[in-house]
């Protein structure tokens, strides 16, 4: 499932490239009442996304990623039933209703926070500093700049 969020033992990060500190707050709050509503384990893909990422999954400048407003959930693992009871509790939790399953890289939800559409949470533009920060001090990190 991957790294757990602290705290939070149903919600796991697939990888550190989840920036789940970058997301909107209100973002965080839904995908753990999502959890706490379905009791099954829920694994978040991806959250905030730079520029940068997202042009590399071939996203739109325009994703609610980019503002920390959007988060993608794991589904390969889950039943018809789950998937159902996930889907419910994201409505319940504010979330959009997601596109179909099968769209962009692999089977996953996508939830957007519609409240808070196209706003930059105060979380991502910290984070958006700190990464612009750290690239800039250490250039060799393999990063490409646009």
């Amino acid at each position: 499932n991957g790294e757990p969020v602290s705290n939070y033992p149903q919600v796991f990060l697939k990888s550190n490239s989840v920036k789940w500190n970058c997301l909107d707050p209100d973002v965080k709050k839904g995908v753990l009442e999502i959890a706490e509503k379905t009791g099954l384990p829920i694994t978040v893909t991806a959250g905030y996304r730079t520029k940068e990422e997202n042009d590399s999954v071939g996203s739109s400048d325009k994703s609610q990623h980019r503002y920390g407003q959007a988060v993608d959930i794991r589904t390969r693992d889950k039943t018809n039933e789950e998937l159902h009871l996930i889907e419910e509790a994201a409505r319940q939790a504010g979330f959009k209703k997601p596109p179909p399953l099968a769209h962009g890289t692999a089977e996953h939800f996508h939830f957007e926070y519609p409240a808070n559409k196209n706003q930059i949470s105060k979380a991502s533009e910290e984070c958006a500093e700190k990464i612009a920060a750290a690239f800039e001090k250490d250039p060799a990190s393999g990063t490409k700049k646009a």
